[in-house]
């Protein structure tokens, strides 16, 4: 499975509207998302690289799997970097 890497604030706005958050309201430094069914709102802050452990506070916050993050993101779950076909070192 990939590895969750740090990613911009806008990114993580479209994961989780795409999970079915909206912006609940916003700050100088952080956005506050909501979603009817959950207890405590997801709430980003403006970075250019939202670490790992806030990422997946957020997740836990938001009943997110990796498996759903993933899929939202757009990255494959299962990692074929084996089956890939590599290119060849360049020879000077």
């Amino acid at each position: 499975m990939p590895r969750i890497t740090p990613q911009p604030y806008q990114i993580l706005i479209r994961i989780f509207e795409k999970a079915g958050f909206s912006i609940s309201r916003k700050g100088k430094k952080h956005i506050v998302m909501q979603r009817p069914k959950t207890a405590r709102p997801v709430v980003i802050p403006k970075y250019n690289d939202v670490g790992i452990d806030i990422i997946r506070a957020n997740m836990r916050t938001a009943q997110m799997s990796r498996e759903e993050y993933f899929l939202i993101f757009g990255r494959p779950i299962i990692s074929d970097y084996a089956q890939t076909p590599r290119r060849p070192p360049l020879i000077l």
